[in-house]
């Protein structure tokens, strides 16, 4: 299944590029894997170099939301 989720995630990137659902997309797949990484790397990268501050913030799952007030 992870592979195939994988390939799923790969042509959604394509598609959907400047559609803005990228990141809910990943958002989705990495709560149901219990894997902050696997949306943290591919945001942290999307510049081509890896960002370690962004990197260190995603891996925690709190700061994939806007504080409520």
């Amino acid at each position: 299944i992870p592979l195939v989720e994988d390939m799923i995630m790969r042509e959604n990137t394509l598609e959907k590029a400047f559609e803005g659902q990228r990141y809910y997309d990943l958002m989705r797949i990495a709560i149901r894997r219990n894997d902050p990484a696997y949306l943290a790397k591919p945001i942290a990268n999307r510049t081509g170099e890896e960002n370690s501050a962004l990197l260190n913030l995603l891996m925690d799952t709190k700061n994939w939301y806007l504080p409520i007030k």
